[in-house]
């Protein structure tokens, strides 16, 4: 019997894939090995540009940082005062040229008393009025001398009075008659009891309405009296300046001074009135001199005593105060005393505002600094960038103004 063999079956094997020959590197040469001294180098490499950094930031901040430091200060006085004798050629220190004048005026008033109760009358109506003389001969004007208004009213000189030739007295004068109808206003009257070639000539105007047609009849007390007389000094005063100033010359400067020789009233305190006629005699004197020239002088002494932390405003002659110290009219002489409170504030270049003194200080620190001297009302401090707390460390970056 044949005997058949089976086929043998083939075992598959698992073959392994070989790995790739990965070729081992080379080692690194020593010299690109990490190096300590590298780490250094780069250390020091960023370390000066963080250095060049912040002193990037530091040059522009000393650029770019600046303050404002504005004061506001508070006026003080400066007073001085210098006497200066007037004389006529000045020789020494203390004289000053100049002259003195003087002249005698009279002048009545009639017054009003305030309207406080009592009973209302009728009375004659008056006011002052000046008698011009254009003649070249004294003119004589008795008491009661008829003044004609042009609307044909008829008033009366109060006193008699002689006009000079080329001149002007002032001299009251009241209505003929009483009633309002008498308080007219400012006129030109003839005097009909001259000539009518002299009437051209010699002539009365007023300058103020006249008053009084209807008053308040009460009891005259002496302050009433008083107020009177210095409100009719004054007017004469007035007078007088204009007068004198022009016969020196109208120097620039002048002071003057009163002298009553005499004052009469037609009423005497107490009694019931409604009206009050004054009059007084002054004398008059006019001190005149150069007032630029006396303002050198006192100038000068002022600049010597101004503190050192003070500096002068504005200043100019106007701030001179004047006032006579002796007098010697009939001599011709006087004295002359200049004084002068000068108005000055802190000055930029005062010690206390120097500008190194705030280098580096905080804005608070400045503030309070400043606000506790005497002479500083407010402190404002104004710091570019805004940012900053504190001022500039250089102090041409430091503005400081005084206001």
């Amino acid at each position: 019997m044949t005997t058949t063999s089976k086929p043998k079956k083939r075992v598959a094997r698992k073959v392994a894939t070989p790995k790739p020959i990965v070729p081992a590197l080379p080692l690194e040469p020593k010299s690109r090995r990490a190096d300590p001294s590298l780490k250094l180098y780069r250390r020091i490499a960023v370390s000066f540009v963080l250095a060049t950094c912040l002193l990037l930031v530091g040059v522009v901040y000393l650029s770019f940082a600046s303050a404002t430091i504005r004061v506001t200060t508070e006026a003080q006085a400066v007073s001085i005062s210098e006497d200066f004798d007037i004389v006529e050629v000045p020789s020494t220190d203390g004289q000053a040229q100049g002259q003195v004048l003087s002249t005698i005026f009279e002048q009545a008033k009639t017054f009003t008393l305030e309207n406080d109760g009592g009973e209302v009358v009728e009375e004659k109506a008056g006011g002052m009025v000046t008698i011009y003389n254009t003649n070249l001969s004294n003119q004589m004007l008795v008491a009661t001398t008829r003044l004609l208004s042009p609307d044909g009213l008829l008033f009366r000189l109060d006193e008699t009075v002689n006009v000079p030739a080329s001149g002007s007295v002032n001299v009251t004068a009241h209505a003929d008659f009483i009633g309002k109808g008498g308080e007219i206003g400012p006129t030109t009257f003839t005097i009909p009891g001259l000539n009518e070639s002299l009437q051209k000539k010699i002539y009365a105007q007023s300058t103020e309405a006249f008053t009084g047609g209807e008053v308040t009849v009460q009891m005259l007390t002496q302050e009433e009296l008083d107020a009177f007389a210095l409100q009719l000094e004054q007017e004469i005063l007035d007078v007088a300046k204009t007068q004198l100033f022009t016969q020196a010359g109208s120097p620039s400067g002048a002071v003057y001074e009163t002298f009553v020789i005499e004052r009469k009233s037609d009423t005497e305190p107490g009694a019931e009135t409604g009206l009050v006629t004054l009059s007084l005699r002054v004398r008059v004197v006019g001190v005149f001199f150069d007032k630029e020239e006396m303002w050198e002088s006192v100038q000068e002494a002022l600049l010597v005593v101004v503190p050192e932390d003070l500096e002068l405003e504005a200043t100019s002659s106007d701030l001179l105060q004047l006032t006579i110290e002796d007098l010697d009219a009939d001599a011709g002489t006087a004295s002359i005393k200049a004084s002068v409170d000068a108005p000055a504030h802190l000055s930029e270049m005062s010690a206390l505002l120097d500008k190194s003194r705030f280098v580096g200080k905080s804005v608070g620190a400045v503030v309070e600094e400043l606000e506790s001297y005497d002479l500083i009302t407010e402190v404002d401090v104004t710091v570019t960038p805004f940012w900053l707390k504190r001022l500039p460390s250089l102090p041409d970056h430091i503005k400081v103004e005084v206001e």
